[in-house]
């Protein structure tokens, strides 16, 4: 008997084990280091989790994950057991804040029409009252000149104003719906890119008791990147000339990344760890080939008058200075490493996802230059 009660707790107690339930997670993205091309993101979320094997499910994730990349931490008394990665093709994405606007906006024209169709049908029931009730004097008695004069004018008046006041909350209509139709168009374009199916990435982890855990996720999607571009800008001729050191940044994930904490870097994440082979060079000396050739000498053509400016530095090796200003790039702190830049942006930035690329100021510097002007004279 003691035997029986023992087994049954053991089966209880395993049953309590393997099939605990799965959790949902919500996190939320901290810091995004975007490469040329792809981004590592890093999410942080937390949990309460049950004592036994649980099943904790990051939801609401992009498609863009290579699964290769996903590292999972975490601070509490528990054990990670697996991590998998897995598409879901019932739900899909959240929508973005530019397609809640543009509802919002559908939602105002199709009041405003409303409207308008209740004012239009107020002034056609208006216009139906006075043409019921058109026939003058009678069928008997007939009216003056007068009379008849003035009724006329009466009609016209109304007749007029009436139109007019159709016309116009015609107009306003078709205008409106025409507002509506191109937002609606807008819509069902965004919806067709948001509605893709969302990764998921579930951690089954052990604990022995109840605990809260602080998760920290990792991934790298690859619809991100950025390119440099730069801006040179000379206030006068006086003046050092102002080096502007900027990026285009562009992420497509189908999430914004509102309020993060923004890194560019020039390496490459899919890049491995070994060392790459060399394939030989083959070098032969070279023989350059007789050219025979026929040309004609034209006549040069009319030059344009117009002024040259050429930027010449005052030394080969200057000193740059660095500009303090509100931009981003007072705030950037540059890490060397041994094959790649890193270019942490200290204050938070928000890099909607889309096709629109955002500008980011990494480094600002002033420069000495000398200022050469070349004049030539007209021929």
């Amino acid at each position: 008997m003691k035997k029986a009660i023992i087994t049954a707790i053991l089966i209880l107690i395993v049953s309590g084990f393997s099939f605990a339930q799965d959790q949902s997670i919500n996190s939320q993205i901290k810091e995004v280091t975007v490469f040329l091309q792809g981004a590592q993101v890093q999410r942080q979320a937390q949990a309460q989790i049950p004592a036994g094997i649980s099943r904790l499910i990051f939801t609401d994730l992009p498609l863009d994950i290579n699964p290769q990349s996903i590292q999972i931490k975490g601070s509490g008394n528990f054990t990670v057991l697996s991590v998998n990665h897995q598409i879901n093709y019932l739900k899909a994405q959240e929508k973005s804040q530019e397609v809640k606007n543009l509802e919002d906006s559908i939602r105002y024209y199709k009041e405003k029409m409303d409207i308008e169709n209740v004012m239009l049908k107020v002034v056609n029931e208006e216009e139906s009252l006075m043409m019921t009730n058109k026939n003058l004097g009678g069928t008997e008695t007939g009216l003056k000149v007068a009379e008849l004069k003035e009724a006329a004018d009466f009609y016209k008046t109304r007749l007029t104003d009436i139109k007019t006041r159709q016309l116009n909350h015609i107009r306003k209509i078709k205008e409106m719906q025409e507002k509506h139709d191109r937002i609606l168009n807008q819509i069902r374009q965004l919806q067709g890119i948001e509605k893709q199916p969302q990764s998921e990435i579930v951690v089954t982890v052990s604990a022995s008791s109840a605990t809260r855990a602080e998760l920290s996720l990792s991934y790298i999607g690859m619809n991100a990147g950025w390119s440099p571009i730069y801006d040179i800008r000379a206030t006068n001729v006086t003046q050092p000339i102002d080096f502007v050191f900027k990026a285009n940044v562009l992420q497509s994930t189908g999430e914004d990344w509102n309020n993060v904490k923004l890194t560019l870097s020039t390496g490459n994440p899919m890049l491995g760890g070994q060392m790459p082979s060399l394939a030989t060079w083959w070098l032969d000396f070279y023989a350059p080939e007789d050219l025979k050739m026929r040309y004609s000498r034209a006549a040069p053509s009319p030059m344009v008058a117009k002024e040259e400016m050429t930027i010449m530095n005052d030394e080969v090796e200057m000193d740059i200075e660095a500009v303090a200003s509100g931009s981003s790039a007072f705030y950037t702190q540059v890490n060397s490493n041994q094959t790649t830049m890193d270019y942490e942006i200290s204050i938070p930035y928000n890099i909607p996802s889309g096709n629109n690329p955002q500008a980011v100021e990494i480094q600002k510097y002033q420069m000495p230059a000398q200022f050469e002007y070349y004049c030539m004279p007209k021929i």
